[in-house]
Formats: C-alpha cells, structure tokens, sequence
C-alpha cells in the first residue's frame, strides 16, 4: 500500500491528520477510481477474461438512517376503463431506462445514502443492517473490475445494468454471473 502511494520509504509516510487530509482530496477528486480504472485497463486491458462475477456485500456504517420521503398516494380506478377514457400510460421503472443510459447516467440515480438492508442468509435465516451495499465485478482470476457503492435498500438487480456497461468499457469478457 506505502508503494502504490508514492512513498518508497517509510519515514516518507506522513502523520494521520496528513494523510486523512489529503484522503478527504484523493475521494473528493475521484483519484482513486482513475487509479483504479488505469490498473485494469493496463493489466487486463488486452486479455479476454472467461467470466465476471458479479456480487454485493453489506457494508454497516455507524451514522443514522436518512428519513425517507414518502410519496403521497394516488388513487386508481380498477378494472377497464370507460368508454372513451384515456388513462395515462405508467411510468417506465428504473431498468428500462437504465438500457437507455450510459453507465455514469444510471449510477448518478441509485440512491447511495444510509439505508437499512434485508438480506436472506445461506441457511433462510433474514438478516438485516443499517449502512450500504459495496457491489463488485470481479474476474476469473479474482481481480476486481469495478466497484460502486449503494444504500443498504438497493436490489442487486438495479446495479447490473451500469455494471456491465463500466466492466465492458474497460475489459472483454464472455458472460457474466450474477
């Protein structure tokens, strides 16, 4: 980690307060993920890799829930409608217009606030925590692709889209398991 950071020595590692400092910088400035994205590209940039396996872990996170805004709601009519009534057509969800938009597009309209999250163990027991989910694309060999954090809340299955498209922009790879 000294190494990947620029410090050959280890007198060259600066004090806590330093570092978290220009940390704070580093994660404003998205310098981690251009690293990140270059290492792959330079790597695994020319090979084809088999397959990408792609997961989420829970991350617990110490500050409380954000309050969710709840949506007042509307009233629907049931069954068909009248002769000559014309009822607006339902808004498209959030994976049809994800097939739409590039990857940086879709990711910017996931929510990534605190959140609490529900998941179903290997044994059918439910477990649940409060923070976020860290979704990962990883290759065959084990490297990580790419990486997007989310709330706790978000479904797997609203990530997959801008996944695949960010892991297709920088390697070349047959499937993908999800």
């Amino acid at each position: 980690m000294r190494l990947i950071c620029g410090f050959s020595e280890r007198r060259d590692v600066p004090s806590e307060s330093t570092f978290s400092r220009a940390f704070a910088e580093f994660a404003t400035a998205g310098l981690g993920t251009e690293i990140h994205d270059a290492l792959v590209k330079e790597n695994l940039g020319t090979e084809l890799i088999s397959h990408i396996s792609r997961d989420s872990s829970a991350i617990i996170g110490r500050e409380k829930l954000a309050k969710k805004v709840k949506a007042p709601k509307v009233a629907k009519k049931r069954g068909r409608p009248p002769k000559g009534e014309v009822r607006p057509p339902a808004e498209p969800k959030r994976l049809e217009l994800q097939r739409h938009q590039s990857a940086e597009e879709a990711l910017v309209q996931l929510p990534k606030i605190c959140d609490r999250g529900v998941k179903r163990n290997a044994k059918g027991y439910t477990e649940t925590w409060n923070g976020y989910k860290l979704h990962l694309d990883v290759s065959d060999c084990g490297f990580p692709i790419s990486a997007v954090l989310t709330s706790a809340s978000v479904h797997d299955s609203q990530v997959a889209i801008p996944m695949m498209k960010l892991s297709a922009a920088k390697v070349r790879s047959c499937y993908d398991l999800l």
